[in-house]
């Protein structure tokens, strides 16, 4: 990892070593080269001139008076103290080289200054607010906005800066952390404090670890975001191999909607129900109290007996006055309750005595079988001598 971005930084440098040649500061060109050379003595300078006018040589050249040039020094700090000291043989200075193949190469290049602008801006970043350039009260359609546009900017297929693929990485992580309430909340709690410790620990080359794509992981990768935000081609191989994971999250989702439906479903099917219930507590209402109460309560304070088996019963004080007219069939009615609370009952009571006859049987117990035998069932007596009657 630290190769490549050795690599990366060095192509910077020979880029900005290559501007500074177009605009005659040999001074500036060499600094860049000697730079570009410590991070990757491998890389190629061939196309550079080497027969510099005596004038424009400065001393300024050598590596120990080398400026850094990246605007944050906690980030991306020159390491060139840390690292092992090797001998740089230029390719320029090879005797197999000839000018005239130095002079016939022309510098192309596939990126704008924009664009490798917008990639340095990125990488060094110190937050995610920063990476999408929007403030932190930033609302959610700001943040889809710039992430949008950055993004068609910076896809590793369209934009050929070197790094370009980190930093498209890092956006689209900044993206799918602060798009989200509950990341973004806990980003803004502890983000700031865990990056400045990780800003803080070099590794044993000397680079920072630092990284603006990492830190917190997102449930989609920034091609995943890209790709539902743009709907485009651009991801090619790399949109097909991410397409098999995408498309299991969307059934995954898929199953959660699924089930939220059958739930929603269930609710509605228990409508009608609630209706129904809301409509009788409103009858009840409309009609009024119950005519009578099977035990003594306000208003039922006045106790009565039906005629045939003097069954206990309260009424209110104008019962006689509403009911007098139907008494026959209003006594039926608390008959009718009367004898089937007597049925639930009874039914209670013969369970309880074949209980206690199967634990006696079982425990050969004859003292039990004996109390099994005589167990008093009240309201079975009332109900056989109803139907006696």
């Amino acid at each position: 990892m630290v190769r490549e971005a050795n690599k990366g930084d060095a192509q910077l440098c020979l880029e900005k070593a290559k501007i500074a040649l177009r605009d005659k500061d040999y001074e500036k060109m060499q600094r860049f080269l000697s730079k570009a050379q410590r991070l990757d003595p491998e890389c190629d300078i061939s196309d550079f001139p080497t027969d510099i006018p005596s004038d424009d040589k400065t001393s300024s050249s050598d590596p120990s008076e080398s400026t850094n040039t990246y605007s944050h020094h906690d980030h991306y700090e020159d390491s060139t103290n840390n690292l092992r000291h090797r001998p740089h043989h230029s390719r320029s200075h090879s005797k197999n080289k000839s000018p005239h193949r130095n002079r016939s190469k022309s510098i192309v290049r596939e990126y704008t200054d924009a664009e490798m602008k917008e990639v340095d801006r990125i990488r060094h970043c110190k937050d995610y607010y920063e990476i999408l350039n929007v403030p932190k009260d930033a609302d959610i359609k700001l943040l889809k906005k710039n992430y949008r546009i950055l993004a068609l900017k910076l896809h590793p297929d369209k934009c050929k800066v070197p790094n370009a693929a980190e930093a498209f990485k890092a956006l689209g992580n900044a993206y799918g952390v602060l798009s989200d309430s509950e990341k973004r909340k806990r980003y803004d709690t502890y983000g700031s404090e865990d990056m400045q410790n990780i800003s803080n620990r070099r590794n044993d080359n000397g680079f920072y670890d630092y990284d603006v794509g990492r830190g917190f992981e997102t449930e989609f990768s920034a091609e995943e975001i890209f790709n539902m935000f743009c709907n485009s081609a651009f991801g090619g191989q790399d949109h097909r191999r991410n397409q098999y994971t995408y498309q299991r999250r969307r059934q995954h989702y898929h199953t959660q909607d699924n089930e939220a439906n059958m739930l929603i479903g269930n609710l509605v099917n228990l409508v009608p129900l609630f209706l129904f219930l809301i409509a009788t507590v409103l009858l009840q209402l409309y009609v009024g109290q119950a005519p009578y109460s099977m035990t003594r309560r306000e208003p039922y304070i006045y106790e009565r007996f039906t005629r045939i088996h003097k069954v206990p019963y309260y009424v209110k004080e104008d019962f006689v006055s509403q009911y007098g007219s139907k008494l026959t069939q209003f006594e039926s009615t608390v008959e009718g309750e009367y004898i089937n609370d007597l049925r639930i009952k009874c039914y209670k009571e013969n369970n309880e005595k074949q209980s206690m006859i199967w634990r006696a049987n079982a425990l050969r117990d004859s003292k039990l079988r004996e109390r099994a035998d005589k167990l008093y069932m009240p309201n079975c007596q009332k109900l056989n001598e109803i139907y006696t009657y």
